[in-house]
């Protein structure tokens, strides 16, 4: 396969995020591409374990068998519909198979990985051109427009006219440019999580200079600066507190601020009210989860007191009914994680806390070498601790799990302390598709 083929195949693959057929659940062109580019690649001389070299990649899909056996156990116990375990199974195979198909065509190239997000960037912004629903059309900017713009900004921090001369100032800067960006469009999710990478990143890029100091960061002065950075993102908070409630950010950002600080949760968690419903629905079976698209009306309606009592409004139809007609007395859960505990029980929980783990790992890795692209790489990594904890699992997050874990493995390889660089693993991982 020569180079340029590969590159223009590789953009299609996020290109074709912006297709969508609907099945028995929403399939993505993504998945198709990424499934075929699997079964391609699969041969006994040919597979992801040999090639991709990585204990990490071999401990994520192993995490990730478990938590499809533990959705199938729990679907067997629950006696989960056939629609729902249909969608269920085939939404964390497709992630699967997208993560393993990254794999295996990007082959830990930095290039073959800006090829796959540009080709991303351009779906998105597709999508909020050509919404195809009304939650699109309705909010282009949160469900694509940011996101979009926000990928292109990360990759221009890393062409060499940014990144050779005057450097901290380039690229700090262009964060903050996503940061405020997403701040004045009304995301504030994304405005805080630029804001920190922002901040992170200049400690990355001063410590490049200290080596000395660099060199004594042990994983307990980590955990120091990490209680800092919780620090920065009060402040992040305080300052879109200040703007919103001042009038700044409009008269849409003012009053969902309002409504979301008039209650007994505070300001955050009436924004992710889901966790105290989940937490529950994970309390009754911890180890053995509900089942695929779990639903018990007990606890929608122990849900919706929740949010009575503390002063939030409730729309009833919504979690009674649903917004589609199989979406009805779905457990709320709005997480990753929390999402794959209820459905799949420990085995769903312990692939989440896996990536997390390698994602603070990563983390940690970054500050103690050279990166070139960590100004890429930071905003993933942060956006990653977001989306396990406080974002759903739906069917557009496949791939954006799949292309984050990916980041994450990649950046491990990157920053091994052992002197290894990514160079022998994409020696290691080239392949011939005939």
């Amino acid at each position: 396969m020569s180079l340029n083929f590969q590159a223009i195949l590789i953009f299609l693959v996020g290109v074709s995020t912006w297709i969508k057929v609907r099945l028995v659940g929403d399939l993505y062109g993504s998945d198709i591409m990424l499934l075929l580019i699997c079964l391609q690649l699969a041969s006994p001389k040919n597979t992801i374990l040999s090639r991709a070299n990585s204990r990490d990649v071999r401990y994520i899909l192993i995490a990730w068998l478990l938590w499809l056996l533990g959705l199938i156990i729990s679907d067997l116990v629950r006696g989960t519909e056939s629609a729902d375990f249909i969608r269920g199974w085939a939404r964390v195979l497709f992630f699967g198979t997208d993560f393993i198909g990254i794999v295996l065509l990007v082959r830990w190239d930095f290039r073959n990985l800006k090829s796959l997000l540009y080709g991303w960037a351009t779906a998105l912004l597709l999508t909020g051109l050509f919404p195809s629903n009304e939650v699109v059309a309705n909010d282009p900017w949160k469900f694509a427009f940011s996101t979009g713009i926000s990928l292109l900004i990360l990759i221009l921090a890393t062409k060499d006219f940014v990144r050779l001369r005057w450097r901290t100032v380039n690229q700090i800067g262009l964060l903050f440019l996503a940061s405020g960006i997403n701040l004045l469009t009304g995301l504030r999710s994304m405005f805080a999580i630029f804001f920190i990478a922002a901040f992170y990143s200049w400690l990355k890029l001063w410590l490049e200079r200290m080596p000395t100091l660099r060199k004594k960061l042990t994983p307990i002065g980590f955990v120091v600066l990490s209680l800092i950075g919780v620090l920065v993102s009060l402040e992040a908070k305080n300052l879109y507190v200040e703007l919103a409630s001042s009038g700044y950010l409009g008269e849409d950002a003012k009053d969902k601020y309002l409504e979301q600080s008039r209650n007994d949760l505070g300001l955050f968690l009436a924004g992710r009210s889901e966790i105290l419903i989940s937490s529950r629905a994970i309390a009754n079976s911890p180890i053995i989860g509900h089942g695929s698209w779990a639903r018990d009306v007990t606890l929608v309606s122990e849900y919706i007191d929740l949010l009575a009592a503390a002063g939030l409004p409730v729309n009833e139809e919504r979690y009674y009914e649903g917004t589609a007609a199989n979406e009805a007395g779905l457990i709320p859960t709005h997480s990753y994680l929390f999402g794959s505990w209820v459905e799949a029980g420990i085995l769903g929980a312990a692939f989440w806390i896996l990536a997390l783990f390698m994602c603070v790992k990563a983390l940690y890795r970054i500050l103690k070498v050279n990166f070139s692209a960590c100004c890429l790489v930071i905003p993933f990594l942060f956006l990653a601790i977001w989306d396990f904890l406080f974002s759903p699992f739906a069917g557009d997050h496949r791939f954006t799990a799949a292309v984050t874990i990916y980041i994450i493995l990649w950046t491990l390889h990157e920053c091994a302390p052992d002197g290894r660089s990514a160079q022998s693993i994409k020696q290691a991982s080239q392949f011939d598709p005939a």
